[in-house]
């Protein structure tokens, strides 16, 4: 992600790209859809939100192979925490969505910034 130094167009281009694709995407597919429907056939016990975090998560954090196993823990372990507020919220995926989009905005932005 070096070519986002200083690159603010390209920048934008990105927001937009992982505003759409892990804000809105992944979000509404592994929250909205696979934990609700896990929810729907087996329960809302204690014992099954923690297993269908457990399941989901580590599938999301293994979908972020690309970033190397310190990648794949950060995101599952994000994604543990994303499910937790998102039962604490009684579902309120428009706030996962929106944590998650300023989340990534803040990555891509320490990119820019040559912080990152």
């Amino acid at each position: 992600m070096t070519h986002l130094r200083g690159n603010l167009s390209t920048t934008i281009i990105w927001l937009l790209i992982v505003w759409v694709t892990a804000g809105f995407g992944e979000e509404i597919i592994f929250r909205g859809y696979f934990m609700r429907q896990f929810v729907k056939f087996f329960g809302d016990s204690k014992i099954s939100l923690a297993v269908n975090i457990l399941i989901f998560c580590g599938f999301f954090g293994y979908m972020h192979i690309q970033q190397g196993i310190t990648g794949q823990v950060v995101t599952g372990t994000t994604g543990a925490l994303l499910s937790i507020v998102f039962y604490l919220r009684k579902y309120d995926l428009w706030f996962n969505i929106m944590v998650r989009g300023f989340f990534n905005t803040l990555g891509l932005l320490s990119f820019y910034f040559g912080l990152a």
